[in-house]
This record gives C-alpha cells, sequence and structure tokens, in this order.
C-alpha cells in the first residue's frame, strides 16, 4: 500500500481545470493536518465559480451548524484577523513555519486570545462558524495558499482528511512514496523493532529522503469497551480501491493530543461486492483487516497503537462506505480517556435566584463519573446580559479556562480540567447564565 502521505483519487482534467487548479495537493506542503469543522457538514468543489462584482470564487465553502467550533488546520500564527462587512465578515488566517497560509471567512466570533501574532496548534479553537459578511447561511470560506501564494482548489485539501463524507469530484493523484522507518513498540508490556525500506517521497521535481525513528508506549491492559460504550466519530466517508483515506484520531475535538492507543469501532457498510478494509498506522505494513459482505454491515472493535501525528490510514478492496470513531483514549502520560454521553452538571437557568458571581459544582462522583477521577472534560456555556470574564477551574486553583465575553455574546469555551478533589468553580466578574456538561473524563 501508500503510506505516509495519503494520495487522493481524481478525476481527469483538462488542460485548462489542470493549469488553473495546479499546483495539485496530494503531498504538497500545504496538506492539512486535520478538517476545520466537525461533521455534520458539507461542501462541494466551487473553486472559480463567478461572485459578484467580477470576482471568482477562491475558497471551498463547508456548511455546518452556527457556533461550532472551527480547527486549526495546521501549527502556525495567526496572521490576519479582520472584519469586512461587504465580504468576509470576520476573518482569520494562519500561517504555518514553512509559510502557507489558511484563511477562514464569515466566522460568528473568534475563540478567546486569538490576536496576530499569537500561536495556535493544529486541533486548536480558532472560532466558531457564522454568517457574517456577504452570506446568510453559516458556514466557513476556507482558502488554500501554499508557501503564502495564490490561492489552489482547496476542496482536494480538505477531501483528504474528510469528515463530511464527501463524495464529489477529486484531482488527479501525483504522488508515489514508500517508507523506511525504525519503529519500537510497547504494547501489554511487549517490545518489538521492525525495520522497513528506505523512504523517498516524488513530488514533481523535488526528491526528499526520510528516515524516522517512532517510540510508544502503552502502559496498562488495553481492551475495547463494551459495544454500547459512547463513541466520538473521527470518520464517515466512502473509502475507494487505490486512495488511502487518512483519519486522525487524537488532538482533534475531545480527543488529546500525543494519545498512543485509542479504542476504535469500525463500522464497514454500503459495499456493493464483498470488501477487505484494512487500517494501519500509515508507516509500517502490519495491518488490521475487516471482511464485509455485499450489501452488509460489519463492525470490529480494536484498540491500536497511534503514531506520534494521531493519525491511522484506511484502504479498501472495493469501495464501501466507513464510520470510524473512538471510545477511549491512553494518553502519553497514563491516562485512559472514557467518553461519555453529555451530562448536565449545573444548570444556573433552572435557579430561582438571579444570575450570580460564582458557583461550586460537584463533578467527580456525579452519575458515571468516578470520584477517583482526576481529570474531566467539561463544556461550559452561557450568555452574558454584560460584558463579562468567566473563569474556570479546579477549586482554590489558578483557572484552566479563563474567557472574556461581550454584553449579550454567546459564551462557548470547553477543555480539559485537572481536578483537585471532586469539585469545579465558575467565577464570573458580572453576573453570567452559565450552563456546564461534562463529556468525558481520565
Amino acid at each position: 500500500m501508500i503510506s505516509g502521505v495519503a494520495v487522493v483519487g481524481m478525476r481527469a482534467a483538462t488542460p485548462t481545470e489542470a493549469a488553473s487548479k495546479a499546483p495539485h495537493p496530494a503531498g504538497y506542503s500545504a496538506a492539512l493536518d486535520i478538517f476545520p469543522v466537525d461533521p455534520p457538514c458539507f461542501y462541494a468543489d466551487t473553486f472559480g465559480a463567478p461572485r459578484a462584482g467580477g470576482r471568482h470564487h477562491e475558497g471551498v465553502d463547508i456548511i455546518a451548524a452556527r457556533n461550532k467550533p472551527i480547527y486549526a488546520v495546521r501549527s502556525g500564527r495567526i496572521s490576519e484577523k479582520y472584519y469586512s462587512p461587504t465580504l468576509s465578515g470576520n476573518a482569520i488566517a494562519i500561517t504555518t513555519p514553512q509559510g502557507d497560509r489558511f484563511y477562514y471567512g464569515h466566522l460568528d466570533h473568534y475563540a478567546p486570545g486569538m490576536a496576530i501574532g499569537v500561536s495556535v496548534k493544529t486541533g486548536e479553537v480558532i472560532g466558531y462558524v457564522g454568517s457574517t459578511g456577504d452570506t446568510v447561511v453559516p458556514h466557513v470560506h476556507f482558502e488554500v495558499h501554499p508557501h503564502g501564494g495564490k490561492a489552489v482548489d482547496p476542496t482536494p485539501y480538505v477531501a483528504e482528511v474528510d469528515r463530511c463524507g464527501y463524495k464529489g469530484p477529486r484531482l488527479p493523484a501525483i504522488t508515489t512514496t514508500t517508507v523506511k522507518a525504525t519503529t519500537t513498540t510497547t504494547i501489554r508490556r511487549s517490545t518489538t523493532t521492525t525495520t522497513h525500506p528506505t523512504t523517498t517521497t516524488t513530488i514533481g521535481r523535488t526528491t526528499t529522503t526520510t528516515e524516522a525513528t517512532t517510540t510508544t508506549t502503552v502502559a496498562g491492559p488495553l481492551t475495547p469497551e463494551p459495544t454500547n460504550a459512547v463513541a466520538y466519530p473521527v470518520l464517515a466517508s466512502l473509502v475507494r480501491p487505490g486512495i488511502t483515506t487518512r483519519v486522525q484520531v487524537s488532538g482533534i475535538g475531545p480527543l488529546p493530543a500525543g494519545s498512543n492507543a485509542v479504542d476504535l469501532k469500525l463500522v464497514a457498510s454500503e459495499a456493493a461486492l464483498a470488501a477487505t478494509v484494512r487500517l494501519t498506522d500509515c508507516v509500517h505494513p502490519s495491518s488490521i483487516d475487516l471482511a464485509v459482505a455485499s450489501r452488509a454491515v460489519a463492525t470490529k472493535l480494536v484498540v491500536v497503537a497511534v503514531p506520534s501525528d494521531g493519525r491511522l490510514c484506511l484502504t479498501a478492496s472495493k469501495p464501501v462506505k466507513l464510520d470510524v470513531s473512538v471510545r477511549q483514549v491512553w494518553t502519553s502520560d497514563h491516562r485512559r480517556v472514557t467518553l461519555i454521553a453529555p451530562r448536565v452538571l449545573f444548570d444556573s437557568s433552572r435557579l430561582r435566584r438571579r444570575p450570580s458571581l460564582s458557583w461550586t459544582v460537584s463533578v467527580a462522583g456525579v452519575g458515571v463519573i468516578p470520584r477517583s477521577v482526576r481529570w474531566v472534560l467539561v463544556s461550559l456555556a452561557g450568555t452574558a446580559t454584560r460584558a463579562a470574564t468567566v473563569s474556570f477551574g479546579a477549586c482554590g486553583r489558578t483557572p484552566t479556562l479563563v474567557t472574556h465575553v461581550a454584553a449579550g455574546q454567546h459564551l462557548s469555551v470547553d477543555g480539559w480540567v485537572e481536578l483537585t478533589g471532586t469539585k469545579v468553580c465558575i467565577v464570573s466578574t458580572t453576573p453570567t447564565a452559565v450552563h456546564l456538561d461534562t463529556v468525558g473524563f481520565a
């Protein structure tokens, strides 16, 4: 199989189209690490479509629900942040250390702390889906500028890490890759070392040779959860023969970055012919296979080690619909993250008294959350009648999450909180109604 760099299957392009859409994305430095938003979502290839005033569309419009978080697709610095009432509305751009630029438009509002020059990491929330500027439909206008140059068709870039179930046309794949790596993996207290052939990646006129050494350590027994465990979806897409689909299984949404093992649920369906789905770590030939009969549904629960970039690779012998979700995660500091159905911990709107300035909320030992947990994944939402600064975290410690919200603005922030006991404290500078949920613990 082709590994290391995802190869995107594409339609044949006319010479005019090929010239207008060059350079092709597969293997180029501007390839995305993760998808910009969470599903459900929708997009189509509209790059170059005519727009008012003689303009042409320079991005891809990803339709998603208002106020959904928007993620940094690569690590870099905020290079632009502005408002244009007649075009982009709230806009923001990230430029990577390699010079690649990723531009987002029509944001409802920015994530706290986003300012020009601020460093962001892959998967960090930079804003929220909206319809500001010249649009009425909530969506993200997303552009890709390799090496900071002119915009190129971003559809193949987002299709490479697709989470919307994209089935539209794609551009021809141009990358051929073979891989060499020396890997030491410790799982269930056993150690194996494997050596593979040399890595040579050829893209256009550039040839790069790479040798990689990866060490993965997973502590404790690794066993899948029962079949009714709550799962976080990371892929819902049609996997085609000859195409490697990369899926991000850590460092996205609630899944912590730096995870070194995941408990996956794979569901294969909609295969017109019997097919085999193959799961690998994108580097080594060893794989886990899932067979699915014609027009049947096949399910597999498996725990697999995760490379340092948090990605796994999937291929299929025949076209097959594949849903992949993560049920548990093991982190490098030996935490086991368990995802649960959203559970309301506190809702101030249910109180008879007016919004307050502070609350103390029990989180550990509530419902299915054991009292012994030391990390919880929480979501804090609310609406401020006046401008406020809301701080949140373990009681008696420096707040983990701090956000500033304008009068009448919706408050939405989530993240992992380390506990010192069983409770968390919420403090606001002005009376603010808040709603607190938890969706995971470790």
